[in-house]
Protein backbone atom coordinates (compact mmCIF):
# COMPACT_ATOMS: atom_id res chain seq x y z
CA UNK A 1 0.00 0.00 0.00
CA UNK A 2 1.45 3.14 -0.90
CA UNK A 3 1.22 6.50 0.85
CA UNK A 4 -1.63 7.97 -0.93
CA UNK A 5 -3.73 4.54 -0.06
CA UNK A 6 -2.87 4.86 3.53
CA UNK A 7 -4.04 8.45 3.62
CA UNK A 8 -7.37 8.27 2.16
CA UNK A 9 -7.89 4.43 3.80
CA UNK A 10 -7.16 6.59 7.50
CA UNK A 11 -9.70 9.38 6.23
CA UNK A 12 -12.33 7.41 5.17
CA UNK A 13 -11.63 5.79 8.73
CA UNK A 14 -12.23 8.93 10.41
CA UNK A 15 -15.45 9.95 8.24
CA UNK A 16 -16.93 7.11 9.50
CA UNK A 17 -16.25 7.14 13.15
CA UNK A 18 -17.25 10.23 13.20
CA UNK A 19 -21.00 8.96 12.79
CA UNK A 20 -22.01 11.38 10.20
CA UNK A 21 -25.12 10.46 8.52
CA UNK A 22 -27.24 13.15 6.04
CA UNK A 23 -30.05 14.18 8.20
CA UNK A 24 -33.27 13.77 6.38
CA UNK A 25 -35.02 16.62 8.83
CA UNK A 26 -32.59 19.29 7.91
CA UNK A 27 -33.03 19.17 4.27
CA UNK A 28 -35.14 22.21 3.06
CA UNK A 29 -38.30 22.09 1.22
CA UNK A 30 -36.99 24.21 -1.32
CA UNK A 31 -33.70 22.76 -1.74
CA UNK A 32 -31.92 22.85 -4.51
CA UNK A 33 -28.53 20.22 -6.04
CA UNK A 34 -26.17 22.30 -3.94
CA UNK A 35 -24.72 20.13 -1.05
CA UNK A 36 -21.87 21.95 1.24
CA UNK A 37 -19.74 19.73 3.54
CA UNK A 38 -17.34 20.83 6.18
CA UNK A 39 -14.50 17.67 6.35
CA UNK A 40 -11.92 17.48 8.53
CA UNK A 41 -8.74 14.48 7.70
CA UNK A 42 -8.44 14.11 11.07
CA UNK A 43 -11.96 14.12 12.76
CA UNK A 44 -14.45 13.18 9.80
CA UNK A 45 -17.48 14.90 8.83
CA UNK A 46 -18.23 18.45 11.02
CA UNK A 47 -21.41 19.09 8.99
CA UNK A 48 -23.41 18.79 5.40
CA UNK A 49 -26.15 19.86 4.24
CA UNK A 50 -28.08 20.44 1.06
CA UNK A 51 -28.82 24.35 0.65
CA UNK A 52 -32.46 26.36 0.08
CA UNK A 53 -32.82 27.95 -2.91
CA UNK A 54 -33.15 30.96 -1.30
CA UNK A 55 -29.50 30.64 0.03
CA UNK A 56 -27.81 29.51 -3.19
CA UNK A 57 -29.48 32.51 -4.94
CA UNK A 58 -27.93 34.49 -2.28
CA UNK A 59 -24.65 32.75 -2.37
CA UNK A 60 -24.73 33.57 -6.50
CA UNK A 61 -26.02 37.60 -5.84
CA UNK A 62 -23.40 38.19 -3.27
CA UNK A 63 -27.05 39.12 -1.23
CA UNK A 64 -28.86 39.06 2.11
CA UNK A 65 -26.06 37.31 5.10
CA UNK A 66 -23.33 37.42 2.62
CA UNK A 67 -23.45 41.24 2.13
CA UNK A 68 -23.16 41.62 5.91
CA UNK A 69 -20.07 39.08 6.59
CA UNK A 70 -18.34 40.57 3.37
CA UNK A 71 -19.53 44.02 4.77
CA UNK A 72 -17.48 42.79 8.21
CA UNK A 73 -14.32 43.27 6.52
CA UNK A 74 -13.30 40.29 7.83
CA UNK A 75 -11.74 38.05 5.51
CA UNK A 76 -13.24 35.07 4.27
CA UNK A 77 -10.95 32.27 5.46
CA UNK A 78 -10.52 34.27 9.04
CA UNK A 79 -14.01 34.18 9.41
CA UNK A 80 -14.36 30.69 8.40
CA UNK A 81 -11.38 29.69 10.91
CA UNK A 82 -12.69 31.60 13.48
CA UNK A 83 -16.15 29.47 13.05
CA UNK A 84 -14.52 26.42 13.06
CA UNK A 85 -12.68 26.66 16.19
CA UNK A 86 -16.24 27.96 18.15
CA UNK A 87 -18.03 25.09 16.30
CA UNK A 88 -15.19 22.57 17.52
CA UNK A 89 -15.01 23.75 21.16
CA UNK A 90 -18.79 23.37 21.55
CA UNK A 91 -19.53 20.11 22.57
CA UNK A 92 -23.27 20.79 22.29
CA UNK A 93 -24.16 20.61 18.36
CA UNK A 94 -27.47 22.24 17.59
CA UNK A 95 -29.03 23.18 14.77
CA UNK A 96 -29.02 26.84 15.13
CA UNK A 97 -24.77 26.33 15.64
CA UNK A 98 -24.54 23.93 12.28
CA UNK A 99 -26.61 26.44 10.46
CA UNK A 100 -24.65 29.59 11.43
CA UNK A 101 -20.92 27.12 10.45
CA UNK A 102 -22.67 26.48 7.33
CA UNK A 103 -23.53 30.26 6.52
CA UNK A 104 -19.83 31.18 6.82
CA UNK A 105 -18.65 27.91 5.02
CA UNK A 106 -21.30 28.90 2.34
CA UNK A 107 -19.67 32.49 2.62
CA UNK A 108 -15.99 31.15 2.29
CA UNK A 109 -16.81 29.03 -0.41
CA UNK A 110 -18.17 31.67 -2.98
CA UNK A 111 -15.00 34.08 -2.32
CA UNK A 112 -12.76 30.87 -3.88
CA UNK A 113 -11.55 30.00 -7.01
CA UNK A 114 -12.90 26.54 -7.05
CA UNK A 115 -16.49 28.44 -6.94
CA UNK A 116 -15.25 30.73 -9.79
CA UNK A 117 -14.97 27.35 -11.88
CA UNK A 118 -18.01 25.96 -10.93
CA UNK A 119 -20.70 24.82 -13.86
CA UNK A 120 -23.94 26.67 -13.77
CA UNK A 121 -25.84 24.57 -11.51
CA UNK A 122 -28.52 24.53 -14.21
CA UNK A 123 -25.60 22.35 -16.46
CA UNK A 124 -25.08 20.04 -13.92
CA UNK A 125 -27.01 16.93 -11.90
CA UNK A 126 -25.50 18.49 -9.03
CA UNK A 127 -22.63 19.82 -7.18
CA UNK A 128 -21.02 18.77 -3.93
CA UNK A 129 -18.59 21.61 -2.54
CA UNK A 130 -16.17 20.26 0.45
CA UNK A 131 -14.04 22.52 2.48
CA UNK A 132 -11.71 20.66 4.04
CA UNK A 133 -9.26 22.19 7.44
CA UNK A 134 -6.65 20.55 9.14
CA UNK A 135 -4.17 21.62 11.42
CA UNK A 136 -0.06 22.06 10.93
CA UNK A 137 2.50 21.30 13.25
CA UNK A 138 2.82 25.01 13.07
CA UNK A 139 -0.80 25.81 14.47
CA UNK A 140 -1.81 26.84 10.91
CA UNK A 141 -5.47 25.94 9.98
CA UNK A 142 -5.26 24.75 6.14
CA UNK A 143 -8.38 25.34 4.41
CA UNK A 144 -8.79 23.66 0.77
CA UNK A 145 -12.25 23.63 -1.14
CA UNK A 146 -12.69 20.93 -4.01
CA UNK A 147 -16.18 20.29 -5.55
CA UNK A 148 -17.47 17.47 -7.23
CA UNK A 149 -20.93 17.15 -9.67
CA UNK A 150 -23.23 14.07 -8.57
CA UNK A 151 -27.34 14.21 -8.46
CA UNK A 152 -27.13 12.49 -4.84
CA UNK A 153 -25.62 12.99 -1.31
CA UNK A 154 -21.88 11.43 -1.01
CA UNK A 155 -21.41 8.35 0.39
CA UNK A 156 -19.14 8.01 3.07
CA UNK A 157 -16.40 6.43 0.61
CA UNK A 158 -16.74 9.09 -1.74
CA UNK A 159 -16.53 11.58 1.01
CA UNK A 160 -13.16 9.77 1.86
CA UNK A 161 -11.93 9.79 -1.54
CA UNK A 162 -12.59 13.64 -2.25
CA UNK A 163 -10.51 14.53 0.89
CA UNK A 164 -7.61 12.32 0.13
CA UNK A 165 -7.59 13.85 -3.48
CA UNK A 166 -7.30 17.54 -2.18
CA UNK A 167 -4.90 16.52 0.27
CA UNK A 168 -2.41 14.73 -1.80
CA UNK A 169 -2.64 17.76 -3.98
CA UNK A 170 -2.61 19.81 -1.71
CA UNK A 171 0.62 17.89 -0.20
CA UNK A 172 2.25 18.03 -4.15
CA UNK A 173 2.46 21.51 -3.79
CA UNK A 174 3.03 22.35 0.28
CA UNK A 175 4.43 19.08 1.54
CA UNK A 176 5.36 20.74 5.70
CA UNK A 177 1.51 21.43 5.59
CA UNK A 178 0.63 17.51 6.64
CA UNK A 179 -2.06 17.15 8.84
CA UNK A 180 -1.15 16.61 12.25
CA UNK A 181 -0.56 12.87 13.15
CA UNK A 182 -0.29 11.80 9.46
Amino acid sequence: MNLDDARRKRIEANVVSSGWQMDANQTPINAVRFWLYSISPETGVRVAAQLSAEMYRDMQSGGGAFKRLKDTGIPPNELLRQAIENFDANSQRTVESQQGLMLVLAYFSICTQTWARLDPLSMVEGIHFVISDWAVKTGELILRPIAMYSDLPLTTDEMGECVATLLNMHLARAPDQAPNGF
